[in-house]
Order: structure tokens, then sequence, then C-alpha cells
């Protein structure tokens, strides 16, 4: 029966607004209207735009709730393995096990990559020699046939490095 009523009351008001009665506390009213007042809107326009509103608002909760969920989840799991890497760094301390053989395995690294460093300047040296560059910038591009000890091979200039390598490869010591 009502929803007979209201189905009229549709098809014969059409697009145009009706009152909707609704029942509530002074406070809420107040609330409302301050709410209004700041958004520069009627305490009606501001309510029909709450209830126009609810469902997608439903649906944000909802959401919410769910990723609240999720990281409550993960949040519990990295307070468990926070206390299990603890406990497991504890015993290790109590033990007076791995720190110093972690500190001397980071030494020994950091040694090993000085070396490279200094191995890889010194490259760098080589290859930015101004002879060298000097003699690259003549032979750019040219491909040549050199002699080495397996045979003769094909070099082409793309870089200072294959110039280099095509000296080494042709280089024979005099005999006296």
């Amino acid at each position: 029966m009502k929803t007979e009523v209201i189905e009229q009351e549709i098809s014969l008001n059409g697009n145009r607004k009706i009152n909707i009665g609704v029942r509530g506390y002074p406070e809420l009213k107040n609330i409302l209207s301050k709410e209004a007042v700041v958004l520069g809107i009627t305490i009606s326009e501001h309510v029909e735009n709450i209830l126009l509103n609810k469902d997608v608002l439903l649906k944000e909760i909802n959401n919410l709730k769910e990723e609240t969920q999720a990281l409550k989840e993960e949040v519990s799991k990295l307070r468990h393995l926070a206390i299990d890497l603890g406990n497991r760094l504890k015993g290790e301390i109590e033990n007076g096990k791995n720190i110093n053989t972690e500190n001397e395995k980071i030494n020994i690294e950091h040694h090993n990559l000085k070396s490279k460093m200094i191995l890889k300047d010194e490259q760098v040296v080589l290859y930015s020699d101004k002879r060298l560059l000097g003699l690259f910038a003549q032979v750019k591009g040219l491909t040549v046939t050199i002699q080495t000890y397996e045979g003769p091979k094909k070099v082409t200039y793309d870089d200072p490095k294959d110039l280099l390598l095509a000296m080494i490869y042709s280089f024979k010591l005099k005999e006296s």
C-alpha cells in the first residue's frame, strides 16, 4: 500500500521536490545547520546531499573498514617478524657470535670494492690518455686486419679500447 502511494506521488510530482518529514534531536538540527552555513547552503540542501550520497558513503566506509582490517593484519605480521628478529639478534648477541664475523665480511668486501675501484681508475686513466685518444681520432671507424699469434684478426676502431687491443696484438719484440 505505501509503495503504491509513493509511486503515485512520483508520477504526480515528476521532477518537483517534495517535503520529507524527519524527526530528530534539536542538537542534530543545530549540527546540520552549522554545517550548512559553513558550506554556504540551506539546511534542506545539506540534508538532501547527505541522503543522496549515503550509498556512496556507505560503500566508502565499507572499503575503508576492509583496508583497515588488511592493514591491521599486515601490522600484526610485521610485529611478529620484528619480535622474531629481535629474539634472534638477542640470542646471537648473548652467544657472542656472528657480530665479529659480519664485521670481518664487511671489511673484506670493503677492501675488495676498494681494489676494484683502483683498477677501474687505472683503466680510466689508460683509456683517456691523450696520445691514445689522438691516435683513435685518426682511425675511428676504420676496419683493419691485424696479425696476432692466433692468426689474422679483423678489428673495427669503434672505441679507444679497440685501438689499444690492436696495438697490443700487433706488437712484436725485436730480437737482438
